[in-house]
């Protein structure tokens, strides 16, 4: 449409295999050129500075945090060190390294889940600034088969788009995990956290058997009739 510079992608791939069979997919991908184009549009931009000044102020907090938690645990350290003898040193350290103790003082399991979900926002604010760079190259529409160029930067912001997509994706199962830690100071619901805490090693073997299981499964039906059925060929 190039009224508002809205052009769809079409992608079409034909596979073929050893026994003779053709596998064709088809994948379209809007893409606007003019990104700004609509008042909605400003509103969007205002939106993402603010979510970008946000993740400057998190992983500001956060380092903040880390080395306020690494100057509390030397200081406490080096007051229990000064108050064991020799052996006891020489026991607490083959017990568990002094390392080891002041990382998991540091990087608790909250503070761990805080540190990768602003590395994936971080890696999708670049993303998305590739995009609006590959998308803005593009506005001048010319369509002559001879400009290789311009359509592969069709090509590159297709595949920097499904990149943001998937790790957006990734980064708010993370956020959700992330709740659970304010879920902790409800009155109601710490119960259930704490429950959960208390069973996560059996949790994780049930989960582990279940997935063998699962995976028997599959192997079984691709097996029986895999071969008669189009969804389980590949």
């Amino acid at each position: 449409n190039p009224t508002i510079e809205y052009i769809i992608w079409n992608y079409i791939t034909f596979e073929f295999d050893s026994g003779g069979n053709i596998f064709s997919s088809i994948h379209f991908q809007p893409i606007r050129l003019n990104l700004w184009k609509f008042p909605v549009d400003q509103l969007r931009v205002v939106v993402e500075i603010a979510y970008i000044i946000f993740v400057i102020y998190y992983i500001t907090d956060l380092v903040k945090h880390y080395r306020r938690s690494a100057r509390e645990y030397d200081e406490w350290s080096a007051h229990v060190m000064e108050s064991l003898t020799q052996s006891q040193r020489t026991l607490r350290h083959n017990k568990e390294p002094e390392c080891l103790r002041r990382f998991k003082y540091i990087f608790d399991p909250n503070r761990i889940l805080d540190l990768l979900s602003l590395l994936l926002s971080v890696v999708t604010i670049a993303l998305l600034v590739s995009y609006i760079v590959l998308v803005s190259s593009n506005t001048d529409v010319d369509l002559k088969a001879d400009n290789i160029e311009y359509y592969m930067n069709f090509v590159r912001a297709d595949a920097v788009w499904e990149s943001f997509l998937r790790l957006c994706g990734w980064n708010a199962i993370i956020i959700a995990f992330r709740i659970l830690k304010f879920v902790e100071k409800s009155k109601y619901l710490s119960g259930m956290i704490k429950a959960v805490n208390c069973c996560v090693e059996d949790l994780a073997s049930f989960l582990f058997v279940g997935l063998v299981f699962l995976f028997g499964f599959v192997i079984m039906s691709h097996l029986s009739f895999g071969q008669r059925s189009d969804a389980f060929k590949t």
